[in-house]
């Protein structure tokens, strides 16, 4: 009889371990959770010491907004500066976002290039740190020379 309760209690102990396994790989699990889903506008940018003027610059699907970006479910992104219009894909791993294979329209403009060729040359990055502020409202996204900050729409 003794050994009956022996086994008991071994698998209570062996179900408690399992159990509490779980819950720490969801909890890791849980930094990778999505934030970066839905449409972000480009608050600022600045590439290395030079803070670039987003004022006056204007999308064609957004009047008034100088470059937006939206990450969707299924791991596509997309997004659209003064000029051009891009499409790529991405993945979250451990705090840093990966944007691969973008592919982003040449169309000569008018208008001053600088911050949505500052954008694009961010988002070529391998591997970029990715930061929400303010409770999810914002993203930062940054590589070693340029931060660029991200309002949710």
């Amino acid at each position: 009889m003794r050994r009956l309760s022996d086994v008991w209690g071994l698998a209570r102990i062996l179900w408690i371990v399992v159990w509490l396994s779980l819950v720490v790989v969801s909890c890791q699990v849980s930094d990778d959770r999505g934030e970066e889903v839905g449409t972000w506008v480009l608050e600022s940018i600045s590439v290395g010491d030079e803070q670039l003027d987003v004022a006056g610059l204007s999308t064609s699907s957004m009047p008034g907004i100088a470059f937006w970006i939206r990450f969707d479910s299924n791991g596509v992104v997309t997004g659209e500066g003064s000029c051009n219009e891009f499409r790529g894909s991405f993945k979250r791993e451990e705090g840093r976002l990966r944007v691969r294979d973008v592919m982003a329209s040449a169309v000569a403009c008018e208008t001053d290039q600088k911050v949505e060729e500052a954008v694009l040359g961010l988002l070529w990055d391998d591997s970029l740190a990715l930061v929400f502020l303010d409770g999810s409202e914002r993203m930062q996204l940054s590589d070693a020379t340029s931060v660029a900050t991200f309002v949710n729409r």
